[in-house]
């Protein structure tokens, strides 16, 4: 109950806000303005008829308070529950949506703040921040944008690697005994040299790489659950037509099916990837599966969802071969396990698939390999160091480069391109999730550029490493003339590459 004192306080307050409000007329209706049906989010007649109510003169001190409470649920339940509609909105209704009811509590807001406890203020403050961020955030923007650049990079590798084989064709003419054997092996790989680019994602058992692969997609493809789900090789990539094939190793044979839509696929990629306790380290595990999808995105492009390297060596000798030709790779690491000593080993081995011969410092900067570092937004501070979530991420940094011995030649983790916090979906915190989508979508941009001009530079340094072994040969570099010949034709095409990098 009110004191008497108390009661007139807040009628005097009440007509305060009457008076900032009066003016401000009802809108269209706000089911209207975003483009749906009224009883599809019927939360949305509850809010519009309760910013109506705080124009209302009748309202009371304890109304008003009750009301604030109400409008706090009702911004909660629309984030919270209709996340799917807002993200299939069109950006320009979300945001007039949320300018609207803007519009409507923004005269009052001063105060609020002054009549209502700090905390409902506070809480009030974050449900509109959240809301605010739901409508005005870009969802056309994949997150496997990055991707779609796949093809410039691979034709600018790819004219690189023409004038490179152009120049062993005019060197083995000038040099036909002695350059053909040192050359053939190389002139082989390029002329054989594939149009994709092939993005593998690893981790061990749990950590979140199938949920990642579905954030990389915007869908949900890959099975994910509370047991360990990926149990065979997935191979997802573009096709005209969302069709799920599975490769047998045993019988050699292959089964295909197509679906109308996503949801029949995920229900039959159950059964296809996911296995039982004895049937994921039985041979089963051997088979394969492709998934292809008709994303834009996954043109040009092989992504590969791999089991836990923890779980099944049956595999690993195949999961080698998958990263001796993977341009790119995501490294999950889950926030809980920071980073354990088979994870140390097996990010070793990808380390040294991604290593050139030429490269034997002891600290590399990795440039095709990015941690990701998952379910950080379950993060909780340990009870005994309460140690922050800035501190904890730092810790991991600072670790991966010390344990791996890589250069990620930025000393701050939140400037560093290739160390991206992530939670996958947006059930535990969409303010979290947004954030992350935000920060993955600029940093693995910057990313791929980085890593797909160092894959264009790979022809050049093969050129310099061939021109320091024809060194070795005496009776090559015996006369002048021809040592002279040899430094004009490197230089012409030492030259072109630099300009065409340069244009880059």
């Amino acid at each position: 109950m009110m004191l008497s004192a108390d009661r007139d306080r807040f009628d005097q307050q009440s007509n305060m806000i009457c008076a900032a409000s009066g003016s401000i007329q009802s809108s269209i209706d706000l089911w209207t303005i975003i483009g749906v049906e009224e009883k599809e989010i019927p939360e949305l007649k509850r809010l519009d008829k309760l910013l109506n109510k705080f124009q209302e003169q009748s309202a009371s001190g304890d109304d008003l308070e009750n009301n604030i409470d109400a409008l706090i649920r009702i911004l909660g339940s629309l984030c919270k529950h209709h996340y799917t509609v807002f993200e299939k909105t069109d950006i320009t209704k979300r945001e007039r949506f949320f300018q609207s009811i803007s519009n409507r509590l923004q005269p009052i807001g001063k105060i609020l703040k002054k009549i209502i406890p700090h905390e409902t203020w506070k809480a009030l403050r974050e449900q509109t921040q959240l809301l605010e961020a739901l409508c005005k955030f870009n969802f056309d923007e994949k997150p496997l944008i990055f991707a779609v650049k796949a093809l410039k990079y691979i034709n600018f590798s790819k004219a690189l690697e023409n004038q490179f084989i152009n120049l062993i064709d005019e060197m083995r003419r000038e040099y036909p005994n002695i350059l053909d054997d040192i050359l053939a092996e190389e002139y082989k790989k390029l002329k054989n040299n594939r149009e994709k680019i092939v993005i593998t994602v690893l981790g061990s058992t749990k950590s979140s790489k199938s949920s990642f692969i579905n954030f990389l997609l915007q869908d949900e493809i890959c099975p994910t659950g509370n047991k360990a789900a990926t149990a065979r090789l997935t191979k997802i990539t573009y096709g005209q037509r969302i069709c799920l094939t599975l490769k047998s190793s045993i019988c050699n044979t292959s089964e295909s099916i197509v679906f109308n839509d996503t949801r029949e696929l995920l229900q039959k990629a159950k059964e296809f990837i996911i296995l039982n306790n004895e049937a994921r380290k039985s041979k089963l595990c051997e088979d394969e599966v492709l998934i292809e999808l008709p994303i834009n995105e996954l043109k040009n492009v092989e992504l590969w969802d791999v089991p836990g390297f923890d779980e099944n060596p049956i595999i690993n000798e195949r999961v080698e071969e998958i990263l001796k030709d993977t341009n790119l790779t995501f490294f999950i690491i889950p926030q809980q396990d920071i980073l354990r000593q088979t994870s140390i080993d097996f990010i070793k081995l990808c380390l040294n698939q991604h290593t050139t011969i030429d490269d034997k410092s002891k600290s590399k900067p990795m440039t095709k390999i990015c941690f990701i570092i998952s379910q950080i937004d379950k993060y909780k501070p340990d009870g005994q160091f309460q140690e922050s979530k800035h501190s904890f991420l730092k810790h991991i940094y600072d670790k991966i480069e010390q344990e791996l011995k890589i250069d990620f030649q930025i000393t701050d983790y939140k400037s560093s391109n290739q160390f991206i916090p992530m939670c996958s979906n947006h059930l535990h915190s969409i303010k979290d999730y947004l954030e992350c989508c935000e920060q993955f979508i600029e940093k693995s941009n910057q990313w791929f550029h980085d890593a797909l001009k160092k894959e264009a530079y790979l022809p050049l340094n093969r050129l310099l490493k061939f021109i320091k072994e024809f060194s070795n040969y005496d009776d090559l570099f015996r006369q002048e003339a021809r040592h002279k010949r040899m430094e004009i034709i490197f230089n012409k095409r030492f030259s072109t590459f630099s300009e065409e990098l340069t244009k880059s």
